[in-house]
């Protein structure tokens, strides 16, 4: 039980981060969008 508890924690850490990823990459092309113009 506790093995797989570990394992669902691991996958919702990676989708976790993957959308954080994403919206960090989006925030900073915003960020540099707004200075050049």
């Amino acid at each position: 039980m506790g093995n797989l508890s570990q394992e669902y924690k691991n996958e919702i850490q990676e989708i976790f981060g993957e959308i954080y990823a994403k919206y960090i990459k989006e925030e900073l092309q915003a960020t540099v969008d707004s200075e050049v113009s």
